[in-house]
């Protein structure tokens, strides 16, 4: 049963999204006009859209894409045709031929050095040796996997791998393993806000404490069981822990309208109170998990649910229903080639059923069934393991018995040379004797202030000796006080800044791309909510590290006092709703620029500090659709779709200035920011800021930022990331979600920088703080 569930959860987890199908004709529709290699990357997109809903056709446009590919020697299309053929035959169920496909492009992409999918394939292996019972060889490539996106840094990635190490040791009952892996892939989905995942990891938590109760099979089943009342308590106590967890994965299904898993958690809920021995309850949530699995059509938990129906049924007697049940999981798992995780619990259910009901030739029969499949099962996995046990053993015996051996044959020849050099040693020591003798009394003076001096000299070193450790462990201690300070400033910086659900409220669909090059940023974000209007903001401050750091507290508390309690226009009047309303994001700058300077003290004298900060600022009308924008030096760009989801090549905004033309999608519009700084800087007087009026539209696509990401040196080249590149690619993936632009973003910046300087053959360093948000209207 425990790997039938595996199989669900995995399964279904493993490749997520179903493409629309007017991007398929889309995509069908350009390839006779396409080149060759053009044609390659077409057939396997088309691949990918098809793979769920319809694995055959998905198959047939890889199996061409690989054709072409060979036919070209283009070694990227042929590594994902062989990576998406494996993909259809997962679907499809053709586990052999999946396995055989991903490792023909694991080599493939293992040539090309793609650290990403050498990643992804490694656990879809190990996923697929997992399902068949291979743990030790599906555990070791899921650790391999594990340490490639440790490296990528990818949470989401890890969650899944840990998930899948966490089921390996709750099938060989290493339950206590189990929990920490659940419990670290569960905390790294929160913290990439996954939900779906984390109900995974509860789940996974919940069946694990459900199999920490091992209990005979005639124990389990029995109606009479008697047991000390410590046991009976401690596993009430374990069977509420994994209602508790399944209640909580429920939950996150439940927000995610996730209804596959719904039922499986269900399901997992009734086989609970079957172990509770309420088969009241266990009928009635194997029957909310049915009705949905009925409606979804998701055969793999209706068979499930309806077997264990099936056994409930039996428990109370109704021989009838149980029968009725039992053969309907046997015909939903013989459909969906499901009879080998099925079978063996329905063959019991059938030799009992038929037991009671007075048909002892077919229970007969299908006792006979029950224990074959029970005793190859048996025979296979744990001859499988003893052989391997005897083997591990034999080998260590043999190896203790060879060294044993060395040792001895080693002490015999030390014994021998030792007796020899004694010998030689006193033959030449007396000689010496005699000979040196005469001349000792001569030297014994002489080496007498000798050693007088070098005492001196030893006695001074070993006092300088003493001095430079405890210099040494004095820096170590300030080192250290000074590393945690600057963690805890993290933590601080951290908690000042938005969060992410405060923003998701308001900008539904939206990312914030993050990366502070050392442990605190000198790049933030503001973000506030009044009246119908929205603020937020990003702002690069002079530097990075503790002192960029220190600007950027210096900057959130002036928005703060700025905004929320200062009128604009009346910086000594308390704010007013009408002044919410009515705020100007240009006054807004101007007034946080006055108070910096005057924070700073700054006059504008030559060699003077000139600290202060980049900034780009929005307020968002909810109302009307309104936006203003005013810059610092970091301009606003804006990308507008029409009605069928494509990049609008036409401009229906007031601001036209400063556009970008991509061929690949359409229009960018980079709405510029004034050439001036928050703070000091030398020029004839100090300019107002520029207030631009957008009017905004649905699907509107904006984005703010810091210089980082297109300062970023790295490529083959060594040479800087620079912002045309970075138009472009906000272009080309702007139909995307922001969560997928966000990944897109950050993937193609950290791969960026992995190129190796030529100078010094080390990846390059990420050379300031990178911050960029995007949401769209």
């Amino acid at each position: 049963m425990s790997r039938l569930l595996f199989i669900i959860i995995l399964h279904l987890c493993f490749i997520s999204g179903i493409s629309a199908q007017k991007l398929i004709d889309s995509l069908k529709s350009l390839l006779p006009s396409s080149e060759e290699g053009k044609k390659i990357e077409i057939l396997n997109k088309i691949s990918v859209e098809l793979k769920k809903t319809d694995p055959n056709a998905s198959l047939d446009y890889a199996t061409q894409a690989l054709t072409l590919a060979k036919k070209i020697k283009d070694l990227i299309g042929e590594s994902e045709a062989y990576y998406n053929i494996g993909v259809a035959n997962y679907y499809l169920n053709n586990l052999d031929a999946a396995q055989e496909n991903y490792e023909k492009s694991l080599v493939l992409k293992e040539k090309l050095n793609d650290s990403i999918y050498i990643a992804k394939l490694l656990y879809n292996i190990g996923m697929i040796l997992h399902s068949r019972g291979s743990l030790d060889k599906a555990l070791e490539y899921y650790q391999k996997s594990s340490q490639i996106e440790e490296k990528l840094k990818n949470l989401a990635n890890m969650a899944r791998v840990n998930n899948a190490i966490g089921i390996i040791n709750m099938d060989l009952r290493n339950q206590d393993r189990a929990k920490d892996y659940f419990e670290l892939a569960l905390e790294q989905y929160k913290r990439i806000g996954d939900k779906a995942g984390m109900g995974d990891a509860l789940m996974n938590i919940g069946v694990n404490y459900f199999k920490s109760i091992i209990t005979s099979r005639e124990e389990e089943e029995s109606e009479d069981s008697i047991f000390d009342n410590t046991i009976i308590k401690e596993r009430e106590e374990v069977y509420n822990n994994a209602i508790k967890y399944y209640e909580l994965a429920l939950v996150k299904y439940q927000e995610m309208n996730i209804q596959y898993k719904i039922s499986l958690v269900l399901n997992n809920i009734s086989s609970v109170y079957k172990g509770k021995k309420d088969n009241k309850k266990a009928i009635e949530y194997a029957e909310k998990s049915i009705v949905i699995s009925e409606k979804i059509g998701d055969v793999r938990t209706l068979a499930l649910g309806y077997g264990t129906l099936g056994v409930l049924y039996l428990k109370n007697n109704d021989y009838k229903k149980a029968l009725e049940y039992t053969d309907k999981s046997m015909s939903v798992a013989s459909k969906a080639n499901l009879l080998k995780d099925i079978e063996l619990e329905a063959y019991k259910s059938y030799a009992e059923i038929y037991s009671k009901i007075g048909l002892f030739d077919k229970a007969l029969k299908y006792h006979r069934r029950y224990s074959h499949i029970k005793d190859s099962i048996y025979s296979k996995e744990t001859q499988s393991q003893f052989a391997e046990m005897q083997t591990k053993y034999e080998t260590t015996k043999k190896e203790q018995e060879i060294v044993l051996l060395n040792k001895d044959k080693a002490l015999q020849d030390s014994q021998i040379k030792r007796q020899q050099i004694m010998i030689y040693t006193f033959i030449i020591g007396f000689l010496v004797i005699i000979i040196f003798s005469t001349l000792l009394y001569k030297q014994y003076s002489e080496k007498k202030k000798a050693n007088k001096a070098l005492a001196l000299k030893n006695e001074e070193i070993l006092k300088q000796k003493e001095k430079i450790e405890a210099q040494h462990d004095l820096i170590a201690e300030q080192k250290h006080a000074i590393m945690d300070s600057i963690h805890y400033a993290r933590r601080i910086q951290t908690a000042i800044l938005p969060l992410e659900d405060d923003i998701n409220d308001v900008l539904c669909d939206n990312f914030i791309l993050y990366k502070p090059r050392d442990i605190v940023s000198g790049d933030f974000y503001w973000f506030t909510r009044k009246d119908g209007n929205t603020v937020i903001t990003v702002a690069d401050c002079t530097g990075h590290g503790v002192p960029g750091a220190f600007m950027s507290m210096l900057g959130v508390s002036f928005l703060n006092e700025i905004v929320n309690k200062r009128n604009p226009s009346y910086p000594s009047q308390e704010i007013s709703p009408e002044a919410i309303i009515n705020l100007k994001a240009n006054e807004i700058l101007n007034q946080l620029r006055e108070a910096i300077i005057k924070a700073l003290h700054q006059t504008g004298k030559t060699g003077e500090s000139k600290d202060g900060m980049d900034i780009a600022l929005c307020i968002i009308n909810h109302q009307t659709n309104e936006m203003q924008y005013a810059g610092a030096n970091n301009p606003l760009y804006l990308i507008t779709p029409d009605p069928q989801g494509h990049i609008n090549k036409g401009n229906r905004h007031s601001i036209t200035s400063g556009t970008e033309q991509s061929d690949l999608a359409g229009q960018l519009i980079e709405i510029k920011a004034d050439k001036m700084p928050i703070g000091i800087y030398y020029s004839q007087e100090l300019a107002t800021f520029t207030n631009k009026i957008i009017q905004l539209e649905k699907g509107n696509c904006i984005y703010i930022f810091s210089d980082g990401y297109a300062d970023q040196v790295g490529g083959p080249h060594g040479k800087k990331f620079k912002y045309q590149p970075l138009k472009n690619l906000l272009v080309d993936n702007s139909n995307k979600s922001m969560k997928e632009q966000a990944k897109i973003l950050d993937d193609t910046i950290e791969s960026w920088k992995k190129f190796r300087d030529p100078h010094t053959g080390e990846a390059y360093e990420q050379v300031d703080d990178i911050l960029m948000i995007g949401f769209r209207i």
